[in-house]
């Protein structure tokens, strides 16, 4: 965050707003985009073969609707094994019951067995007007 000729400014874009939660950090610009980030926002536990898990997400904003796009960053290993991070995105992980505070993502281990915790860095972008 930049501070342009009295106004708060991001990549040189005006800033009308910027927070952080226990449910993470925002910032809104005044062209209506928002970006919402939480480190460590889900950790997948360990799965046997052939489960499903899914994890919640509440975003510290909420955005007007659900166009709003995900993107996650795997942390290294938590507690486990590099193996243990190439093979949950194996698996795959998928975005559903998109709401304009919340959001699911889930994954199902029907290649690899996942032996150690595995957390995600979440980011959502859309807007917030």
């Amino acid at each position: 965050l930049d501070v342009a000729m009295g106004k708060l400014t991001m990549g040189g874009a005006p800033v009308v707003e910027s927070g952080e939660s226990s449910l993470g950090s925002w910032t809104k610009f005044a062209d209506g985009t928002m970006i919402c980030y939480k480190a460590n926002a889900i950790i997948f536990n360990p799965m046997g073969l052939s489960e499903q898990q899914s994890k919640t997400w509440n975003m510290p904003q909420s955005f007007v609707n659900t166009n709003y796009v995900i993107q996650h960053s795997l942390i290294g290993f938590y507690s486990g094994s590099w193996s243990d991070n190439a093979e949950i995105l194996m698996n795959s992980l998928i975005v559903r019951n998109k709401k304009e505070n919340s959001v699911d993502l889930a994954t199902y281990s029907y290649t690899y067995a996942i032996s150690n915790n595995i957390p995600f860095d979440l980011m959502a972008i859309g807007r917030w007007k």
